[in-house]
């Protein structure tokens, strides 16, 4: 099971799950260089690097019968040198295994979770600045129970002289979800990163996320090197406790003219 989804007296934890290959080959290291769609997802201030319309779209089968899809569009607006966004993570957990206190079997049932996101993000060249929004209604549904709540993400890159990427997020600033008289809180997560594009290099990224109610932190180093601008290969590394991973991918940009 992804260790996202282990997360003992947190709901939602879907919420950390990552949205496409390019993040996940890089090992999740994307605070300071996120760009396009997928941002509202991982950073929001990324959002106003939209230049074009674009649709994003990624489905995983995680576990067993666990499946996961995200889906994202968004559009710029030239006159304010921003971006607009919408987006939708899903989580269906299949059928899982219901048991009394005893550890007997008593059937199963099922779990499914969703977002919709409505992500803003705009561009202050003046200050080297990007600054991003991401609103999301999350609903939750175990058997015939159901909650839902609002949650926000805010995020931020800033861009130094010497062309470094600087990033923080903080994502899932919400009050969490309620089953019935129980409320559990929302995998609040706060991300930092630095960014470097090599002159005739590969992309440099360092990632540091903290889990603030599991009080976890990760360590992510990523890089990716672009062969004629056409062929993508990614390598990432993560770390933190009792977690430790390596990761690796390649991607093919397709350009019309």
């Amino acid at each position: 099971m992804p260790a996202a989804l282990m997360s003992g007296g947190i709901t939602a934890s879907f919420l950390k799950l990552n949205s496409d290959a390019r993040t996940m080959g890089t090992g999740n290291s994307f605070a300071a260089i996120s760009n396009g769609v997928n941002s509202i997802i991982l950073n929001p201030a990324g959002l106003s690097n939209i230049q074009n319309k674009e649709i994003a779209m990624n489905y995983s089968n995680l576990y067993a019968d666990m499946r996961y899809g995200f889906i994202g569009w968004g559009m710029p607006i030239d006159q304010l040198d921003a971006a607009f966004a919408l987006g939708a993570q899903y989580l269906n957990s299949g059928e899982m295994e219901q048991r009394d206190i005893n550890r007997k079997n008593t059937g199963s049932y099922t779990n499914k979770d969703m977002t919709i996101n409505l992500g803003y993000g705009r561009n202050f060249p003046e200050m080297n600045l990007n600054l991003g929004l991401n609103v999301k209604y999350i609903t939750s549904k175990i058997e015939e129970e159901s909650a839902n709540t609002l949650a926000m993400d805010i995020g931020g890159i800033y861009k130094t002289k010497q062309g470094i990427n600087l990033g923080l997020t903080v994502q899932n600033i919400g009050s969490g979800l309620k089953y019935i008289d129980k409320k559990d809180p929302l995998p609040l997560t706060i991300s930092a990163g630095a960014g470097y594009q090599m002159k005739a290099g590969p992309l440099l990224a360092l990632g540091i996320k903290n889990s603030v109610y599991e009080k976890k932190t990760t360590i992510s180093l990523g890089m990716e090197y672009s062969i004629l601008s056409a062929f993508n290969l990614r390598t990432g590394y993560l770390t933190g406790k009792d977690l430790s991973s390596v990761s690796g991918g390649f991607g093919i940009a397709i350009t019309k003219d």
